[in-house]
């Protein structure tokens, strides 16, 4: 009965995602586009992103170069493709580590309260205070560039995110009758957060998971681009777009094809994340 009832809250949950109308369907299919060509972008190109042809500088588009190629002859539709792994591995790494984070910080905050709570919300809201991208910078100078360094980096200015969102959360779930009977039946408090609070919390999750991808891609194009994030030669969008402005009157399509990358995938995570909301939360269809 319940694996039923379950099965129909999801088909409700999937017709009310896609029957947002076809803004969802193409967002979805751009995403998977994104995903796909990262994933498969050895096969998708014979050239290697960081190969330079001093004889082949600022070639147009043929059949042998989709794109044509950069002012160190570098292919740009293999470097465009290479781009989109390290945006996406950088925004879901980064996600993880901010919701992980947030996640601890929010379940001890909202369950214990008190000293440990008033604590780490202030710290929460000092976090808050700062500019995302001036403490993005100032970390990537700590951190270094690279995937990783910018992961850590781009996910530390996130969890207050996660951590307000949970603190609520756990404020309303813990007030429950299910709650309040494990403790009287004597569950240890590391049992009830883990069975009866945080899967109560999914939904939230889930839903702020979503949206802050594409922010997180666009703070780590923001990085690239000001040369405090992954640099040259490897293929980050916003690194390209700081390569290609000097180029813009000449050969713009070098910066602005990174540039619209960027935009596709950053809009299209967002309408996305905006569908997921409104699927875990009925009560918001259409608010957006």
């Amino acid at each position: 009965m319940q694996n039923s009832r379950n099965h129909l809250l999801f088909r409700e949950q999937l017709s009310i995602f896609f029957g947002k109308g076809s803004s969802i369907w193409i967002c979805t299919a751009i995403v998977i586009i994104f995903a796909f060509t990262a994933i498969f972008s050895p096969i998708l190109t014979p050239y290697n992103p960081t190969d330079i042809s001093f004889t082949d500088i600022m070639l147009g588009s043929s059949s042998t170069h989709l794109l044509g190629t950069d002012y160190l002859g570098r292919d740009l539709f293999t470097r465009l493709l290479y781009g989109a792994r390290i945006s996406l591995i950088t925004g879901i790494l980064a996600c993880s580590i901010a919701a992980i984070a947030g996640i601890f910080l929010g379940l001890l905050a909202g369950y214990f309260e008190g000293l440990i709570g008033q604590v780490i919300m202030r710290l929460t809201d000092a976090q808050l205070s700062i500019p995302p991208l001036i403490l993005t910078m100032v970390l990537a100078s700590l951190f270094g560039g690279g995937i990783v360094g910018v992961s850590i980096v781009v996910g530390i200015s996130m969890v207050p995110m996660y951590t307000r969102i949970l603190y609520g959360k756990v404020l309303t779930i813990k007030e429950n009758d299910y709650v309040l009977a494990a403790k009287l039946v004597g569950s240890k408090n590391s049992s009830i957060l883990l069975k009866h609070v945080l899967p109560n919390c999914f939904p939230s999750l889930i839903v702020v998971f979503t949206m802050n991808l594409g922010y997180a891609i666009m703070l780590e194009a923001a990085l690239s681009y000001l040369g405090l994030g992954i640099t040259a030669p490897t293929p980050a969008w916003g690194s390209m777009v700081s390569e290609g402005f000097k180029y813009l009157r000449s050969v713009p399509r070098i910066a602005i094809l990174p540039g619209l990358c960027v935009l596709l995938l950053v809009i299209s995570v967002n309408i996305i994340g905006d569908g997921v909301r409104d699927s875990l939360d009925p009560r918001l269809r259409g608010k957006i």
